[in-house]
C-alpha cells in the first residue's frame, strides 16, 4: 500500500514535470509560461491563515485594519508620550541651509566626441525585452 502510493506520487511528480516542460517548450513566450507555471504551483498549496488579536483596555480587537491603525498609532506617538513622561523634551533649531546658486547648480564642463564613445561603450550590455518583447 505504501509502496503503491509512492509509485502513484513518484509517477504524477514526472507527469506534471513533463507537462510544466511541454507547456513551456510549445509557448511563444517562454519567460510568460514559466512564470505561469510558477504561479500555479504556489497558489495550489495551503494559505495559511493568522488571525491577529490584540487586546485594548479590556477589548479585544481581531479586524486586521483596526489592529493594524492601532499599533501604527501606537509607534507614531510613543517617542512623544514617553519623552512627556520622563520631561525631557529639548527644542533644538537648526542653522538654515545655504542653497547653492544657479550658476553653482548649472556648471558643466565641455566634453568630446572620444569621452562620449567611451561612456557609451563601457555602458553594460542589457538583454532583458521591453514591451515589445525585442531585446
Amino acid at each position: 500500500s505504501t509502496r503503491c502510493k509512492k509509485n502513484y506520487d513518484l509517477r504524477l511528480k514526472l507527469l506534471r514535470k513533463q507537462a510544466a516542460s511541454d507547456h513551456i517548450n510549445h509557448a511563444d513566450n517562454k519567460s510568460k509560461a514559466m512564470w505561469e507555471i510558477i504561479n500555479t504551483t504556489w497558489s495550489k498549496r495551503e494559505k495559511s491563515v493568522n488571525v491577529i488579536k490584540l487586546e485594548i483596555n479590556g477589548k479585544i480587537i481581531d479586524k486586521p485594519v483596526e489592529v493594524a491603525d492601532h499599533l501604527n498609532s501606537h509607534f507614531v506617538h510613543i517617542a512623544e508620550k514617553t519623552l512627556e513622561i520622563n520631561n525631557t523634551i529639548q527644542r533644538t533649531t537648526l542653522p538654515p541651509l545655504q542653497q547653492p546658486t544657479f550658476q553653482q547648480l548649472l556648471h558643466i564642463r565641455e566634453t568630446n566626441v572620444n569621452e562620449v564613445r567611451t561612456i557609451i561603450n563601457d555602458l553594460k550590455s542589457k538583454t532583458s525585452s521591453g514591451l515589445d518583447e525585442i531585446s
